[in-house]
């Protein structure tokens, strides 16, 4: 069984899970394989990230406030774009 079958079958359906998958090599399963393939599933699902943006409140005051910062500095990079 090669990588892209061991971690296809070690895939849980549905929400963020893995399963240690039993090969020849590994009759008790390969935990090492399964912790990396949880980490990579974990990472590109984004909840890792959701989590620690969620760490602290942060009143919408301050979100709109760093949203309208971004917003200026876009256009004022659209404008130097466009004089050039």
């Amino acid at each position: 069984m090669n990588k892209r079958e061991k971690r296809f079958k070690s895939i849980l359906p549905g929400g963020v899970g893995i399963k240690v998958v039993s090969t020849k090599n590994h009759p008790r399963g390969d935990i090492g394989q399964a912790l990396r393939s949880f980490k990579k599933e974990l990472k590109d699902s984004g909840k890792l990230e959701e989590l620690s943006e969620r760490r602290y409140y942060i009143p919408d005051s301050a979100k709109n406030r760093e949203k309208m910062k971004r917003a200026r500095f876009h256009q004022w990079v659209a404008n130097i774009i466009g004089e050039a």
